[in-house]
C-alpha cells in the first residue's frame, strides 16, 4: 500500500514539472520580439545570398491642366441717333442729347425694362483654369457709308462719322477702334491656385472610393481620384478682364443720305499663356513692325503670309525678318515684305511663322500703309 501511495506521488510531481516547463517555453517563445515569421536566419556565410521582388503597379494619374473660361453673353446692340431724336422723345430713358450712341443694357432689377447708356454691358470673362491665359478682342465692323474716326476727330468731321471705342477695367479714356478690323492687346489673366498650406481656395487634388459616374477610372486600389475647384472658391481681379464699348458719332446734314445700319461682330480667342506665342496687332508696311516672343526656345525656319491664317499666298523674304538673341522680339521690315500688298492695307492678315521643329505659331494684324 505505501508503494503505491509513493507512486502516485511521483507520478504527480513529474506531471506537475512538466507543466511548469511547458508553460515557461511558451512564455520565453512569447516575448521573443526579434522572431517574426518573414524573418529568415541562417548561421553559415555561404548562404547569405539572395534576392527580393515585387511589382510597383501606378495609382493612376491625375491630369492637373485644366481649362476652364466663363464667356460673355453681352447684348452689344446700339443705336445711332445724330440729331438726338431719342432723347426729345423720351428724355428720361435716353438721356443724351445729339451725336448719341446708345446701347442697350440690361434691366437694373428684375423684370424691369431695358435701360439704354453711350457703353455697353460688361463684355467680361473669367480664367478659372489652372494655368495662365491670355484674352484678346478683336472687333470686325461694317460701317457702310459712315466714316470711322478717332474720339478727337468726331467734332471736326464734315461727313457722317462715328467713333468706337474699347474700355478696359477701370478705364476712364477708350481704346479707338480706329480700324473696320480692330484687334486688341490681349489681357494676361492669372492661373487659379493650388490648395496649399497657405491657399485655403482653389484646385485641390481629392480621391474618393465612390464612382463619379464621369468616365473617372478606377484606380488600382479602388480609388477615384479628381482635380478640380474648391467649392468655396471666388476668382479675384487678376483672373478676371472685363471690357466695354462706347462711342458717339456727329451730326451734320449727311446723314440724311444714311439707309443702312451698321453692323458689328466682337470675336475673342483664349490661348494658353505658357506655350508658345507671338503677339501683336498692327502691321505697317512703310516702317518696321515689332512683335512681342514668349516661351520660344527654337529658331524660325519661315515666315508665310495668309488671307484667312490657313492657306499661305507668299513668303517673307528671310532679308525682312529678325530675332534678338534672346528670342523675345521678331522684327519684321515692312519696307523688304512685299508680300502682304497694297490690298492688304485696312484689313487682317496673318503670319504663319514655321520654327526648325516644324511646328508652327500663327498670328495676325491690323495692316496700315
Amino acid at each position: 500500500m505505501r508503494n503505491v501511495k509513493i507512486s502516485k506521488l511521483i507520478a504527480a510531481t513529474t506531471a506537475a514539472t512538466l507543466l511548469f516547463s511547458t508553460t515557461t517555453v511558451f512564455a520565453a517563445d512569447t516575448g521573443d520580439t526579434g522572431d517574426t515569421s518573414t524573418d529568415t536566419e541562417i548561421t553559415d556565410p555561404g548562404n547569405a545570398n539572395g534576392e527580393l521582388s515585387g511589382s510597383g503597379n501606378l495609382e493612376g494619374y491625375v491630369d492637373k491642366k485644366v481649362f476652364r473660361i466663363v464667356l460673355p453673353t453681352t447684348n452689344v446692340n446700339f443705336t445711332l441717333d445724330p440729331q438726338g431724336l431719342l432723347n426729345a422723345a423720351d428724355e428720361d430713358t435716353y438721356s443724351l442729347g445729339s451725336g448719341a450712341i446708345y446701347f442697350e443694357n440690361a434691366p437694373t432689377t428684375d423684370g424691369g425694362s431695358a435701360t439704354y447708356s453711350n457703353k455697353s454691358d460688361d463684355i467680361k470673362f473669367v480664367n478659372k483654369s489652372s494655368y495662365a491665359v491670355k484674352v484678346g478682342l478683336a472687333v470686325t465692323l461694317d460701317t457702310g457709308d459712315i466714316s470711322l474716326v478717332k474720339s478727337a476727330d468726331i467734332s471736326s468731321a464734315t461727313a457722317p462719322a462715328l467713333n468706337l471705342g474699347l474700355l478696359k477695367d477701370a478705364d476712364t479714356t477708350a481704346t479707338d477702334i480706329d480700324n473696320v478690323s480692330f484687334k486688341s492687346t490681349p489681357a494676361s489673366l492669372k492661373a487659379v491656385p493650388e490648395v496649399s498650406d497657405t491657399v485655403t481656395e482653389g484646385y485641390k487634388l481629392a480621391g474618393s472610393t465612390t464612382d463619379p459616374g464621369d468616365g473617372t477610372p478606377e484606380s488600382t486600389n479602388g480609388m477615384y481620384y479628381s482635380y478640380k475647384l474648391t467649392d468655396g472658391y471666388t476668382a479675384g481681379a487678376d483672373q478676371t478682364v472685363t471690357y466695354k464699348l462706347t462711342g458717339s458719332c456727329n451730326d451734320v446734314a449727311g446723314w440724311a443720305k444714311i439707309d443702312k445700319a451698321v453692323t458689328a461682330k466682337i470675336a475673342w480667342t483664349v490661348t494658353d499663356a505658357t506655350a508658345p506665342s507671338i503677339t501683336g496687332t498692327t502691321y505697317s508696311r512703310s516702317a518696321s513692325n515689332t512683335y512681342a516672343l514668349e516661351n520660344i526656345t527654337n529658331d524660325i525656319k519661315s515666315i508665310e503670309v495668309s488671307n484667312d491664317g490657313k492657306a499661305p499666298i507668299g513668303t517673307v523674304p528671310t532679308a525682312a525678318y529678325t530675332v534678338d538673341e534672346n528670342k523675345t522680339t521678331l522684327t519684321i521690315d515692312g519696307t523688304k515684305n512685299t508680300i502682304i500688298g497694297t490690298g492688304g492695307v485696312g484689313n487682317v492678315r496673318y503670319f504663319i511663322v514655321t520654327f526648325v521643329d516644324n511646328s508652327k505659331l500663327v498670328f495676325s494684324v491690323n495692316v496700315t500703309a
